[in-house]
């Protein structure tokens, strides 16, 4: 049972794209209470999942307290998601057998905050290489839209590798903190009837931002671009 709106969101999109309940190719950066990786495991069968989750402690916690099976099918990573990226990338330049991602899920927050050698240029490039030619990364963060320094920051730094970048909101006020669904595409997505597509199912109050806001958004905040540096 999915309960956040970020959830319905990644939901939404990947069942237009994908279709209801096909197998996909999965990883999830960060575990968590493990809800999604787990929706995704019994609502898509034969699908490959994967979680980087860096605390094993986390992973325990969701056998203990969240139903999370001992012989869950998803494969669990007890390592930082870039250190995870990082030896896919390498094992797949050197010519060995990696999985072709269908969706990569990034969905580790530090309070309110994304840890930010998962925000950069070097790693969204990482992250772009393993997934397929119909392949999607949506990110989940939270921000003020009117400062948005941050959200603009992610967006600039994904259109530097992604020619396809959307976002979703979740509704909430302007000066008031609102989770971010940042989708990355190489083809164009037609995503505009996907906040229908939820409202079907839960009471959604958000939509989908306007490119031109977000072009004025990072307009007025400096253009930045996220890296390593």
């Amino acid at each position: 049972e999915l309960r956040y709106e970020y959830e319905w969101v990644y939901d939404a999109v990947i069942e237009q794209e994908f279709g209801s309940g096909t197998p996909v190719n999965a990883m999830v950066i960060g575990g968590g209470g493990y809800c999604y990786p787990r929706y995704l495991e019994l609502s898509r069968p034969g699908s490959y999942v994967e979680v980087a989750e860096i605390d094993p402690e986390v992973t325990e916690a969701a056998h203990a307290a969240f139903g999370l099976p001992r012989d869950t099918g998803i494969h669990i990573f007890d390592v930082d998601a870039r250190n995870r990226v990082n030896d896919l990338v390498r094992a797949k330049r050197s010519g060995e057998t990696v999985p072709e991602f269908d969706c990569i899920f990034g969905d580790s927050i530090n309070d309110y905050t994304v840890p930010y050698h998962l925000t950069t240029l070097e790693f969204t490039r990482d992250v772009h290489d393993l997934l397929g030619s119909r392949g999607l990364y949506l990110l989940n963060m939270i921000d003020l839209f009117d400062s948005g320094r941050f959200l603009a920051a992610v967006v600039s730094t994904c259109r530097q590798v992604f020619p396809h970048v959307y976002v979703f909101n979740t509704g909430r006020p302007n000066d008031v903190r609102d989770t971010f669904i940042v989708v990355s595409a190489d083809r164009a997505l037609n995503l505009g009837a996907v906040p229908e597509r939820i409202r079907v199912r839960h009471d959604y109050a958000g939509g989908l931002v306007k490119t031109a806001t977000l072009d004025e958004l990072i307009a007025r905040t400096g253009r930045k671009v996220l890296t390593d540096d």
